[in-house]
């Protein structure tokens, strides 16, 4: 999502896990299975970041469920300025 009176672009996603849900950007190979814990060399050498990695670096922020409080799960997105939701 992209809104100009929020700040940078951000995105919501929902998979089955973290590993899944991050794979695509940390690199990892896929199959026809899914998605391996192994760098993806199709396109040459690839940039392969173990998940524990990736978590902790500044290329991701992660907020786990038990930090959120129940009166931070109320809001709404502001409808103002250039909204984009793909």
């Amino acid at each position: 999502m992209t809104c100009t009176c929020c700040g940078e672009d951000y995105s919501i996603s929902e998979d089955e896990d973290l590993a899944h849900l991050t794979a695509f950007h940390r690199g990892c190979a896929y199959d026809n299975t899914g998605y391996l814990e192994e760098a993806d060399t199709r396109f040459g050498v690839g940039k392969y970041i173990p998940l524990e990695t990736y978590r902790y670096s500044d290329e991701a922020l992660f907020i786990p469920a038990e930090e959120i409080k129940p009166e931070d799960r109320q809001g709404e997105v502001p409808r103002q300025g250039y909204i984009w939701a793909g």
